[in-house]
């Protein structure tokens, strides 16, 4: 289509809410769309831009996304760019950079934008919540670390103390932090947690930061998060043992983001520690050393 032609066809943005899309039509013919979410209070992520196969090479796309910018301009919004086309668009103009928004302003080039695009994809149809304890079989075992390996770093310290006029109540601390464990009784009152319960809230509490953190980055929609993890030990010879964990958000995501959501939980820190971790190196100091001193922690 020739810039005289363009000049005399009739462009109409439309807001389809009940597709959550914006629509683009040239002399009332659908050539255009943009898929967005309307998130609080008036963010809106930008997520695919797609155009009719026929209206392709017409400048389509982009006139799609630029009246879509005025018009989130006109409501007073900011835009979250997810859609790789979207990124594109705005790293090759100034005039809508105040529109992004300052918290969450999406992806910042359009290779990120497709990468995350390719890892939601591949993260469908997982849906696997339970973390093993057990050890791999003999012939699926990893090869044996290295344990004079010098490539690595300390990423995180603790330290536990057990004074000798204390039963089992135990002094826990990891950096400036200070706590309590403890291994009562049944039916006893104990003074903390038990180790094997600050496991648990470990994995449950990296799970909900890391979910946070990826939902903050993309839509900042998925509410209260909720996760609780419940230790299962079976009472018959050579059945499992594994943690059980539940998510639950309290806003309800789209299908595509969900899926993703479920790849990174099975990514989480903790998760992947709990899962291939499995090397324990262990020394023991036999009489009075310096226990005042905790191992620094690497950046």
């Amino acid at each position: 289509m020739s810039s005289e032609e363009r000049a005399q066809v009739t462009e109409d943005l439309t807001d389809n809410t009940a597709e959550s899309r914006f629509e683009l039509r040239r002399d009332g013919e659908l050539v255009g769309w943009l898929y967005y979410r309307h998130l609080r209070p008036d963010r809106y992520a930008l997520l695919h831009t797609e155009v009719e196969p026929s209206h392709r090479r017409q400048g389509v796309a982009g006139a799609t996304v630029r009246r879509v910018l005025d018009e989130i301009r006109a409501r007073g919004g900011t835009v979250t760019a997810i859609c790789s086309f979207v990124v594109d668009f705005l790293s090759r103009t100034t005039g809508y950079a105040d529109l992004l928004d300052p918290r969450h302003p999406g992806y910042s080039d359009r290779a990120a934008a497709e990468a995350a695009r390719r890892e939601q994809a591949d993260g469908r149809g997982v849906a696997e919540h339970a973390v093993s304890f057990e050890r791999p079989s003999q012939e699926a075992t990893r090869k044996e670390p290295d344990m004079s390996a010098t490539d690595e770093r300390i990423v995180a310290t603790a330290r536990a103390t057990l004074p000798a006029t204390n039963r089992l109540e135990t002094e826990i601390r990891a950096g400036d932090f200070v706590g309590v464990a403890d291994d009562p009784a049944v039916g006893t009152p104990g003074a903390g947690p038990t180790p094997t319960e600050y496991l648990m809230m470990a994995l449950a509490s990296c799970t909900a930061i890391t979910l946070r953190s990826y939902a903050d980055r993309k839509y900042d929609y998925a509410g209260d998060i909720t996760v609780d993890v419940t230790y299962h030990e079976p009472t018959t010879v050579g059945a499992s043992r594994y943690l059980h964990r539940t998510i639950r958000l309290s806003e309800e995501v789209p299908d595509q983001d969900f899926q993703s959501m479920i790849n990174i939980v099975e990514k989480t820190p903790v998760t992947l520690l709990l899962q291939f971790a499995w090397s324990v190196r262990t020394e023991i100091a036999n009489g009075p050393a310096d226990t005042t001193t905790v191992p620094t922690t690497a950046s």
